[in-house]
């Protein structure tokens, strides 16, 4: 499973923090069509480059799987059914989800529900990209509020596609992104081709 989506992917990168931003860049336009959260799973690979020498030597990499649809505000269903797959795999792993631009929750703030899986074993960090088009990371571990009691993140990016229309989501929701029109989207999408271009 893993390896037969390393392969379609094929995009890797020195860091989890570029690979992240890659995701977000990827994933944030489609969760502004829609209105739902994506989410993936971002792991290290190891590559056999072959040296000047002629030698091989193995580099680590990351990269990131399939992306996955949520629901409006609730993608964790998901993360928790891939969790417990890599958990026959002795590596930490990153989980990366979006969050849509609404009336009726906080995006840029973790739920819950992202405070509960970036806490669980064999996850390194939770990464949000944010409808604001920031990228946070957050070490389950770590744990620290401000005065108000939210969950202090790490901005590590605010350079990501931004959704600025904001929808009302105690009314209504936009249909579910079809898979050609997702496709369409990736393939015009000019802040993720220029994301997997830098890729190592």
């Amino acid at each position: 499973l893993c390896y037969n989506t390393l392969m379609k992917r094929k995009f890797f990168f020195l860091d989890p923090d570029s690979a992240a931003r890659a995701f977000g860049c990827e994933a944030l336009p489609l969760t502004a069509v829609d209105a739902r959260e994506r989410g993936a799973v971002l792991y290290p690979v190891y590559l056999r480059v072959r040296e000047e020498n002629g030698r091989f030597k193995r580099h680590k990499r990351y990269t990131y799987g399939k992306i996955f649809t949520g629901q409006h505000n609730n993608v964790v269903a998901h993360v928790i059914l891939r969790y417990l797959l890599w958990l026959l795999v002795p590596v930490k792993i990153c989980v990366l989800h979006t969050h849509p631009s609404c009336t009726g929750h906080r995006p840029e703030e973790f739920s819950k529900g992202d405070e509960m899986v970036a806490r669980l074993w064999g996850i390194k960090y939770m990464y949000l990209a944010s409808p604001g088009g920031n990228l946070y990371k957050y070490d389950g571990k770590a744990g620290k509020r401000d005065e108000r009691g939210v969950l202090i993140l790490n901005k590590i990016y605010d350079n990501m596609p931004r959704i600025s229309m904001k929808i009302d989501c105690r009314k209504s929701l936009p249909h579910v992104l079809a898979q050609s029109d997702a496709e369409r989207i990736t393939q015009n999408n000019r802040a993720y081709q220029e994301c997997i271009r830098k890729n190592v």
